[in-house]
C-alpha cells in the first residue's frame, strides 16, 4: 500500500473515532410519529407501517410497536407532552421507558429556550420488539391538567459508526483489489 492511500485510510480512521459519537447523537428525521390527543392517534409518518400506539389497561403505559433487530441496528425513541402556552412544569415530569431488561430514565431531556415542553429521548443499542412508555399518573391518557397533546415518535437506523466500518473496509478491499491488477 502506498503512503499517500495509509494517509487517507488513517484521516478516515481519525474521523471515525473522534466524531462516531457525534454522529450517533444527531437526532433524524423521525420515521414513525404518532400525536395523542386525548380521544385518539394522529399518525404523522409510519415508514414501515407499523401502525399507532397502544395504550395499556393501567391507562399510564403506552406501547409502540416495532419489530426486533440486533445490533448494528439502534433506535432513538422521543416522547414530547405539549402543554398549554404559558404553562411550563417546574420539574419535568417523570417518564420511564421499558426497554426489554427494566425501566429507564431518558438518556437526554430536552427544552428549547421560549418553549413550554420538554422532550425525552431515549438512545437504545438495538431495536426491541416494542417500546413500553410509562407516564407517572393516568392523566396523561386523559390530557388532564395543562397537557394538550403527547408526541411519540422513533427512528431506527444502522449505528453511524458501524456504516463507517463499513465503508473504510470496502476501501480497504478496493485498494488491494486495484494492487493486484
Amino acid at each position: 500500500m502506498n503512503q499517500r492511500m495509509a494517509g487517507v485510510l488513517l484521516t478516515g480512521l481519525a474521523v471515525l473515532v473522534l466524531a462516531g459519537p457525534a454522529m450517533a447523537s444527531i437526532s433524524p428525521p423521525l420515521n414513525w410519529w404518532y400525536i395523542w390527543s386525548g380521544t385518539g392517534w394522529e399518525k404523522k409518518a409510519d415508514t414501515y407501517n407499523y401502525g399507532a400506539p397502544t395504550w395499556q389497561p393501567d391507562n399510564q403505559t403506552v406501547l409502540i410497536p416495532n419489530i426486533w433487530r440486533p445490533a448494528p441496528w439502534h433506535k432513538d425513541v422521543q416522547v414530547e407532552p405539549d402543554w398549554q402556552s404559558g404553562y411550563r412544569p417546574i420539574t419535568p415530569p417523570g417518564i420511564l421507558l421499558w426497554t426489554g431488561t427494566g425501566w429507564v430514565v431518558a438518556d437526554n431531556i430536552i427544552s428549547l429556550p421560549g418553549e413550554d415542553d420538554h422532550t425525552y429521548i431515549w438512545n437504545l443499542p438495538d431495536q426491541p420488539p416494542s417500546e413500553e412508555v410509562k407516564f407517572p399518573t393516568t392523566g396523561y391518557k386523559t390530557l388532564s391538567g395543562h397537557l394538550e397533546q403527547i408526541g411519540f415518535g422513533t427512528y431506527c437506523s444502522p449505528e453511524p459508526a458501524s456504516l463507517a466500518l463499513l465503508a473504510l473496509g470496502g476501501m480497504g478491499v478496493l485498494i488491494r483489489r486495484r494492487r493486484k491488477q
